[in-house]
Order: structure tokens, then C-alpha cells, then sequence
């Protein structure tokens, strides 16, 4: 797709107090966004506070916005307040289609013909339990919670 990847200790001419904000002071409130650059390609900038599993399915997000021509948020600034436009369609649309590529239906199926456990299986995706639970719920297949129960069915 040719995107640059980056987190923000790699864009130049950020100060200090911005990357204390972003990294340490409000590290939480964001995950991931996408810069498009005017007469350039697009730049995702990934927190690099998050867990990887996090990033990974901020960056797919990212890429879906991308890839489905999403149009960007916008910063709305409102009596000295700034808030971000948010589109609950896109958003979704980001997160369906991201959480295919990383846990496409085929996989799934292979994991249970194998008799992985929900956790092994994220694990071996490198998502966490949560991305796959949903996953399972859009393909309805549902995989072994436990070694017990994987010994069992």
C-alpha cells in the first residue's frame, strides 16, 4: 500500500511536550492515526506504548480507513476546546475489515480442525483473545476455551 509506518519519536520537529503527551500524559487515549501528506503517500502513526497485539490491529484499522477511502477525522476546535469528528460507520467498517485480514474465517476453521485453544490461537496470530472472540461470533465458529474442553470435543 505503500504507507509509512512510524511512531511519533520518528516525526521530525515534534517538541518534547508533545511527545510527553502522546507517549506519557495521555499514552492511553490514542492508539493510532493516519496523516494523509498533500502530494505524498500516507503516514499511520502507531503508539508504540501498546501492547503489540494492539498495535497490530490499530495499524490494520489504519490500513482499512485507508484501503475503503474513508474520509478523515477532522479537528474541531469549539470554545478553546478541540474535539476530534468521530463517524461510527467508518469506524466499524475499519474494524470489520481489519479483523478479517488478521483472523480470516480460514484460519479459524484450521484452528478447530486442529483443536487449538482460543488462547494458542491468538497467540499464534499475535491478536489477543478479544479480537478472536469477535471473530467467532462474525463466522460462527467457535473454538475450545480451555485444554479441557479442547479434550473433550
Amino acid at each position: 500500500m505503500e504507507v509509512a509506518i512510524l511512531d511519533p519519536t520518528q516525526i521530525p520537529g515534534l517538541s518534547e511536550e508533545i511527545f510527553k503527551q502522546l507517549l506519557v500524559c495521555d499514552s492511553g487515549a490514542w492508539s493510532a492515526g493516519t496523516l494523509h501528506i498533500p502530494g505524498g503517500r500516507d503516514h499511520v502513526i502507531i503508539n508504540p506504548t501498546h501492547d503489540i497485539r494492539r498495535q497490530r490491529t490499530s495499524l490494520m484499522e489504519e490500513l482499512s480507513h485507508i484501503e475503503l477511502g474513508h474520509k478523515p477525522s477532522r479537528l474541531v476546535h469549539n470554545n478553546g476546546v478541540c474535539i476530534r469528528s468521530w463517524n461510527q460507520t467508518q469506524e466499524t467498517q475499519a474494524y470489520w475489515v481489519g479483523s478479517a485480514a488478521l483472523v480470516p474465517r480460514r484460519a479459524i476453521k484450521g484452528a478447530k480442525t486442529l483443536g487449538l485453544t482460543i488462547q494458542v490461537f491468538a497467540d499464534r496470530q499475535g491478536v489477543s483473545v478479544r479480537l478472536v472472540e469477535f471473530r467467532e461470533k462474525v463466522v460462527g465458529i467457535r473454538l475450545s476455551r480451555d485444554d479441557a474442553e479442547a479434550l473433550e470435543e
